[in-house]
């Protein structure tokens, strides 16, 4: 039989690319997590198992998008039953746990994305705040100083890093992240302020108030300077004063427990002690429906 080098040609190169084209576009692919962020894979890449938990993910992900947290946690947890070994699921299923304030549970589920996908973003970052919800503050200190070490920048692990530290009474090294944070970006309201309470604190009205006039110089309404302000006004005893302030701040925002708190403390130290349980009950009632509140950028939404 003679060889036909024309239709041989013809056949490699036309023919060929054609049916494979073919084939591929017949192929059905799905979406999977990875540590880069979604992508697609072919099914026939895929263990049943693998492509039954990727449906249960895109449940999970579409309940916790609408903040359906409760069911996010079910349909992750199906798919962990299927690929236990899949970090970027626990990676979520933490962070909605962490919605919920399942501190615990979200710590352990950390754990376990760092085990199986250790270079996912933002995961030191994330069990670093729960640690913090669990007053597990060396751990906390620990997780922000990897991600600080990956970038000398990053100003919102060098305030959280802060809180921990100042939450174990170390606050002359509080004080020196917010530094560091200001020598970065000069104008973070959330470094003026978070350092400025440790001035106050710490009795140093003259730093504290110092910061605070530089903050209210870039935003006059940042809500955490303001409650800063009234525990100045209190702490130099102006009782009246503190309790005008608190007035005007709660009408403005209608929160903040612990302007509740401070307004209660200045009205028991002017014995109107009725008013005082009033806002003291206030303060408990604002804890209930947040008890999670922390005064830093606490967490990363996953992919």
């Amino acid at each position: 039989m003679k060889l036909n080098i024309k239709t041989l040609l013809l056949e490699t190169f036309i023919v060929l690319p054609f049916i494979l084209f073919a084939q591929a576009s017949n192929t059905q692919t799905v979406r999977v997590g990875s540590i880069y962020g979604d992508k697609k894979f072919s099914n026939s890449k895929m263990t049943p198992e693998a492509l039954e938990a990727d449906k249960y993910v895109q449940k999970g992900r579409n309940c916790r998008d609408l903040k359906h947290y409760d069911s996010a946690i079910f349909y992750f947890q199906k798919a962990l039953e299927l690929t236990p070994k899949d970090g970027i699921t626990y990676y979520r299923k933490a962070y909605v746990e962490q919605q919920l304030y399942y501190y615990k549970d979200a710590l352990a589920d950390y754990n376990s994305a760092l085990k199986y996908a250790p270079y996912q973003a933002n995961l030191f970052f994330n069990r670093a705040f729960v640690n913090i919800k669990l007053k597990n503050y060396q751990a906390s200190i620990d997780d922000y100083t990897v991600e600080i070490n990956k970038w000398s920048r990053y100003t919102n692990a060098y305030i959280n890093r802060a809180i921990a530290k100042r939450s174990m009474g170390r606050f002359k090294e509080s004080i020196d992240e917010y530094d560091t944070v200001l020598g970065i970006w000069p104008n973070s309201t959330l470094a003026l302020s978070n350092r400025a309470w440790v001035n106050l604190y710490l009795g140093d009205t003259v730093s504290g108030m110092a910061g605070l006039n530089r903050l209210f110089s870039i935003n006059p309404n940042f809500k955490r300077g303001l409650d800063n302000k009234i525990f100045a006004i209190y702490n130099n005893a102006n009782y009246e004063e503190c309790i005008t302030e608190a007035d005007n701040i709660i009408a403005k925002f209608n929160e903040l427990q612990r302007n509740y708190f401070t307004r209660g403390k200045a009205k028991y130290n002017l014995h109107r002690y009725t008013e005082a349980i009033a806002d003291y009950n206030k303060t408990l009632e604002e804890f209930q429906n947040d008890p999670a509140r922390l005064d830093g950028d606490h967490e990363k939404t996953p992919i």
